[in-house]
């Protein structure tokens, strides 16, 4: 709630799941909280979702992926 944001890294796994890297150690993150988008202008939302738990069958998906 109202933090000023980080930049970020987004990768699409598929039509559900993306992968986001944190350009800084991020540690606070937790299933189960909101993530939102916004675009570099902080105004603009460009879309969000619930923060899921990690899956490693998702992290091997991005592993082929790349």
């Amino acid at each position: 709630h109202r933090h000023e944001g980080v930049r970020v890294k987004a990768k699409k796994i598929n039509d559900k799941d993306i992968r986001i890297d944190f350009s800084d150690n991020w540690a606070t993150i937790s299933p189960g909280q909101a993530a939102v988008f916004y675009a570099l202008d902080n105004k603009t939302v460009l879309g969000g979702g619930t923060i899921a738990p990690f899956s490693s069958s998702i992290a091997e998906s991005v592993s082929e992926a790349a």
